[in-house]
């Protein structure tokens, strides 16, 4: 399976989603981007399943974004890619809600509460599972 997996490494908290999956999914063909710019430049149509962070720059110069997802799913979806093909994995729970009323698979990277939900006034019934319980990610 060809997995492209659009994940920035994060210098805030030191955290690196990418090797972390790079680890959990050996056996498979896996390449990781960083930012919208270079997932547009990539040749989509030779990847069977993409996983998109919530938040991630536009391309180098830029801060992460929670619109990046979006648009990364939008130029996903104008290269032929369906939904089935992608799984959102995000601790943002406005990433959550897109991903739920979009019918697009997402978790999360941590466990997340109820009221993490509530404090971005979003409705709780999105609540991600997290993703370590189906052996993406401890």
């Amino acid at each position: 399976m060809n997995i492209l997996h659009i994940e920035d490494y994060d210098e805030e908290k030191g955290e690196n989603y990418a090797t972390l999956l790079r680890s959990a999914i050996k056996g498979h063909n896996y390449t990781n981007v960083e930012t919208l710019s270079d997932l547009e430049r990539e040749d989509v149509k030779k990847y069977d399943v993409f996983i998109i962070d919530g938040q991630f720059p536009k391309d180098e110069n830029s801060k992460p974004e929670v619109g990046m997802c979006k648009l990364a799913v939008e130029f996903l979806m104008s290269c032929g890619v369906k939904k089935s093909q992608m799984i959102i994995w995000s601790n943002s729970t406005r990433t959550h809600q897109f991903a739920a009323e979009n019918n697009i698979i997402y978790f999360s990277k941590k466990e997340m509460k109820i009221e993490d939900y509530k404090e971005k006034g979003v409705n709780p019934k999105f609540l991600a599972k997290k993703a370590g319980q189906y052996c993406i990610a401890k």
